[in-house]
């Protein structure tokens, strides 16, 4: 989704999973999977990796806001990794129940202290929408203890 918001990439996730070797239940893309994958067809926009702590604090905010809005200037997608814990926030419509939920999901805008991202789900659960946003704060919790890529 990232790279096909840029013109680069017009395959479809199976055939994604197929180039960096994942089956159903096997755990889905590992982060240097992601990595490879996202610098392979790039087209020349090198991607790298920010880890975040699981609790993540102000200046981590200001510099996922900082890259957001250098990706989205230069035509590219900031992918957010989701780590979402039962009673943390989710991402709009995931469900919020026992199971911790790892899920990534490209960037698409930015409005001051919020940005707007894609959200491939739609597939899983009914409740997700397409297209949503929130604050950057409560979206590097959510990221915390994975990271994203800008």
């Amino acid at each position: 989704m990232a790279l096909g918001m840029r013109g680069i990439w017009n395959h479809d996730q199976g055939t994604f999973a197929r180039w960096v070797g994942i089956t159903p239940n096997n755990g889905g893309t590992g982060v240097d999977q992601m990595d490879k994958q996202l610098n392979d067809e790039a087209g020349g926009f090198h991607y790298l990796r920010v880890n975040l702590p699981y609790t993540a604090n102000s200046e981590q905010v200001a510099a996922f806001k900082n890259h957001l809005i250098g990706d989205i200037n230069a035509g590219a997608s900031t992918v957010g990794n989701s780590m979402e814990v039962y009673n943390g926030p989710h991402l709009v419509g995931h469900p919020n129940n026992s199971t911790t939920i790892y899920h990534w999901f490209p960037f698409q805008g930015y409005d001051g202290d919020w940005a707007a991202y894609l959200d491939s789900a739609t597939t899983v659960w009914s409740s997700v929408p397409a297209r949503s946003g929130m604050p950057n704060s409560t979206l590097v919790t959510i990221m915390g203890g994975r990271g994203y890529h800008w």
